[in-house]
């Protein structure tokens, strides 16, 4: 019981202090205690350490009579050997651009009705240096690589039908047979879709 109430007086003196000695010496160890935690921080961050940083992805120049079947890996990991520095200000300040894929410079190889490629992310490490300004070296790109599989867009014409069923209040009734506009649509996507639409 004493205990709590030493403790509840030495928390208000700390929290509330009247005497100017206690206030003084409070200041001072604060002080103190920040100025510890800042040298602490920069010695913590001039060590060399490594770190996974992770970006996004954007495939652009698609080619535009196929479409992607499959979803490619859109986050790349880059591993990163640097400063602690360096690797917080990464981390947290800069900004994460997306990293562009051309997909007009993969080469695609006709199998089973489908066509595939891959991208080697190898090829990126000099374009991603200029592009985030990394100065500190960049160990590995995860994944290796990405693949991608397409299926040529196929078309074809289908007619506009009603699926609404009318029901009219006493007295009342249609005037006129119901028309759509158009008739028909073209519907384009992949072929085993397609089929599976009348």
């Amino acid at each position: 019981m004493k205990l709590e109430s030493n403790f509840s007086k030495l928390y208000k003196d700390l929290v509330n202090p009247r005497e100017k000695k206690l206030r003084n010496e409070l200041y001072i160890f604060l002080i103190c205690l920040l100025i510890s935690v800042f040298i602490w921080f920069l010695i913590a961050l001039s060590k060399e350490s490594y770190t996974s940083l992770e970006y996004p992805v954007e495939f652009v120049n698609a080619p535009a009579d196929m479409v992607m079947v499959n979803e490619p890996d859109s986050l790349l990991t880059f591993r990163i050997s640097s400063g602690g520095f360096e690797l917080f200000t990464l981390r947290y300040l800069s900004p994460k651009k997306p990293i562009r894929i051309d997909l007009d410079k993969i080469g695609l190889v006709k199998q089973d009705g489908f066509y595939t490629g891959n991208f080697s992310t190898s090829r990126l490490s000099t374009e991603i240096r200029k592009q985030y300004n990394f100065a500190e070296e960049l160990i590995s790109i995860s994944p290796e690589n990405i693949y991608f599989r397409f299926e040529p867009l196929t078309g074809k014409m289908v007619p506009v039908v009603s699926g609404m069923k009318l029901e009219f209040q006493p007295q009342f009734r249609l005037a006129d047979s119901i028309v759509f506009t158009p008739r028909e649509v073209k519907v384009v996507g992949p072929q085993n879709l397609i089929d599976k639409i009348d």
